[in-house]
């Protein structure tokens, strides 16, 4: 604020205390020159002028306050401004470890106010999914050789679990000596969820988000071992579409496409919720294996292939045209027709031959010592 303004508002407001006194004197019948009316001129006048310059004072210092001159403040507004724009989320304690202060990305990860987090200890951030023997590592390395860094699981004040990596030091004064610790981390959670996506890549077909041939393998082994572990049969089924490569030509990809993610919907009918005795998954083009484990009985096995023939024989509705197609499927069982992962599928592919070239299409067949293809995986 200008300081001949302050001045002259000290003025005003003073000939306003002026004024009073004249008016309080006529009320009180008070002589000019009497001792009473001095006190009376004295007591108004000084108390307008000290309300006056506690009330301007005030606002001046507000005024300073929010906007800092550039000669004296402009270093801590830099790093005010810096501290506050970094992406990274950063505390700072002292030296009890008692937070002081953090940033606006602090904020937003983990969702805290200023009521919620300054003047409690970093300890309040670890996740019960740690046990408290992190946190007593974390702090005496900190304590012992004054850093520590790691991958951590945090939470907010609202309860949210989140992934960090948090990297805490101690800094010093300009003597040289300890003072506070400051602290840095990152909300990995962005991170884990593109790692999971890549994850999901690996062992997921793009199209129709059925298990892949990798995930398959790893099924199929798994459902082997069970089944020589309970005594049981398992059964892999591979089916493929009659004459898809003239369906392409004929409608495009696109259609083709939609037919794929048409079949793959229907082969999951066939799966109970959260079972772990059947599977689906695409190999590739318009090839696709189901797996069957811990199975009773090796006719279990045909039966569920006609079911599975009869549901894709079903015209499929894509777009404004009704679309009908066939399948062909081989049968292996295990262990009449193969005791390892290989030598089923193997036999189970030869079996879908015999029924696509020997049988005309649209037929299910039973592996029965054929003439064997190569190895498949």
């Amino acid at each position: 604020m200008n300081l001949k303004l302050f001045h002259l508002k000290v003025f005003l407001i003073s000939a306003l205390a002026m004024a009073a006194f004249e008016l309080l004197k006529e009320l009180l019948f008070l002589d000019s020159n009497s001792w009473a009316s001095h006190i009376l001129n004295v007591m108004v006048v000084s108390c307008g002028f000290l309300l006056a310059s506690c009330f301007f004072r005030k606002k001046t210092q507000q005024t300073l306050v929010s906007v800092p001159t550039p000669e004296f403040n402009k270093e801590q507004w830099l790093a005010s401004t810096l501290f506050d724009s970094l992406d990274d989320a950063v505390i700072m304690t002292d030296k009890d470890n008692q937070i002081i202060a953090f940033n606006s990305a602090f904020k937003k990860i983990t969702n805290d106010s200023p009521d919620e987090i300054l003047g409690k200890k970093p300890k309040i951030l670890f996740s019960g999914k740690y046990m408290s023997e992190l946190y007593d590592e974390f702090w005496n390395m900190l304590t012992t050789t004054g850093q520590w860094e790691g991958e951590v699981w945090s939470r907010g004040q609202d309860g949210r679990v989140f992934v960090e990596w948090f990297s805490m030091k101690q800094i010093c004064d300009d003597k040289g000596d300890f003072s506070h610790y400051i602290g840095v981390f990152s909300d990995l959670n962005p991170q884990n969820s593109t790692f999971e996506r890549i994850q999901h890549l690996m062992y997921y077909d793009v199209l129709t988000d059925l298990p892949n041939k990798t995930l398959f393998t790893d099924h199929f082994q798994q459902a082997i071992a069970n089944a020589k572990r309970e005594d049981n049969f398992a059964a892999v089924l591979c089916l493929k579409i009659d004459k898809f490569e003239q369906f392409t030509n004929k409608y495009g990809f696109d259609i083709a496409d939609e037919l794929l993610q048409e079949v793959s919907i229907r082969l999951r009918e066939i799966i109970p919720r959260k079972s772990d005795t059947l599977s689906v998954s695409r190999m590739g083009g318009d090839e696709f294996v189901v797996l069957l484990a811990l199975i009773k009985k090796a006719q279990n096995a045909m039966m569920v292939a006609e079911n599975i023939r009869e549901l894709l024989n079903q015209p499929f509705e894509i777009g404004e045209q009704s679309l009908q197609i066939s399948v062909s499927i081989g049968v292996a069982v295990f262990p009449e027709h193969g005791k390892d992962e290989n030598t089923l599928l193997t036999h189970a592919y030869s079996a879908l031959d015999e029924a696509r070239y020997n049988g005309g299409s649209n037929r299910v067949r039973l592996y029965q010592k054929l003439i064997d293809i190569k190895p498949i995986i």
